[in-house]
């Protein structure tokens, strides 16, 4: 509950004064580990990892911030949907899709 309202609190300051994205340090990434760690002082450590989004698995593998049932090497190369995006129709839900 109080990451959501981190949340929140986030989504109505930017609806008061909206900022632009800033590929190193307003970022998808650079933002969730600034809620998380608003609310967990410390969860998320500072590394490199958070700016360089390619790292940012192993990051959070290393830190036990997701739970995996296998590795997370193996976790991301079951994850690439390319192939599967290629059967892609346009007239079912893509999102269906790639998750079946």
């Amino acid at each position: 509950q109080l990451l959501l309202e981190s949340y929140f609190r986030r989504t109505e300051q930017l609806n008061k004064k909206p900022e632009w994205y800033n590929s190193i340090t307003n970022t998808c990434t650079t933002n969730i580990a600034h809620h998380v760690n608003e609310v967990y002082p410390g969860r998320i450590p500072k590394s490199f990892a958070i700016l360089l989004p390619g790292l940012s698995p192993k990051l959070l593998e290393q830190n036990n911030l997701v739970e995996i049932e296998t590795s997370m090497d193996d976790l991301l190369i079951t994850s690439i949907i390319d192939e599967k995006s290629l059967e892609w129709d346009e007239s079912t839900s893509f999102s269906e899709l790639i998750r079946t």
